[in-house]
């Protein structure tokens, strides 16, 4: 079955949100808690990808078909009726990066940004709430100033509230999530 990006995006809030109900108490501040948060997120967001029958691509993944695979995790879809089963698409690309320095942000960003995923997600962290809307403002400027005029790209943002535990989101095109998603998200 395939998938439209804004129903994968729409799991990929739903999965995060969970991820973040569950982390109460875990250490925020130490590398070792970023590295569990890393961990975690992508088992979650691998399983979600197998239900959807994707093969997931990730470094530290139970049961995932291969390791990094260009991107920190990404959803493959290959046609499995045809013996040589080819490569049909790239339906997730995620990078996460937990350095709160934007150069390092924007360097995995890009990869994204260059990529032929048909959802392009992002994950990183924020202090306060106002690092969060900072980040949902120049992101998407990196998105409009790539030369690319066939962009149709959809991009999901997801900033971890440090001081509130909870996962915002944003995308590229803004409508892909619905209004009333957008809101219990923040």
């Amino acid at each position: 079955m395939k998938y439209s990006s804004a129903s994968n995006a729409k799991l990929v809030c739903r999965v995060l949100r969970q991820v973040s109900e569950r982390a109460a108490g875990w250490d925020k501040a130490a590398k070792s808690g970023r590295r569990r948060w890393t961990l975690i997120i992508k088992q979650a967001l691998a399983d979600a990808g197998r239900k959807r029958q994707y093969e997931v691509y990730g470094s530290q993944i139970k049961n995932a078909d291969g390791g990094e695979w260009l991107y920190d995790m990404c959803w493959l879809r290959y046609d499995r009726r045809k013996s040589h089963k080819p490569l049909r698409s790239l339906e997730m690309a995620l990078e996460s990066e937990w350095s709160r320095n934007d150069d390092e942000v924007l360097g995995d960003f890009e990869k994204l940004v260059v990529s032929k995923a048909k959802l392009k997600v992002v994950i990183c962290d924020a202090l306060v709430e106002a690092e969060v809307d900072d980040v949902f403002s120049w992101l998407p400027k990196v998105v409009g100033d790539y030369e690319d005029p066939g962009n149709q790209d959809c991009y999901l943002f997801c900033v971890l509230d440090r001081k509130k535990n909870k996962f915002r989101f944003s995308t590229v095109p803004e409508g892909l999530l619905t209004q009333k998603q957008r809101v219990t998200t923040k």
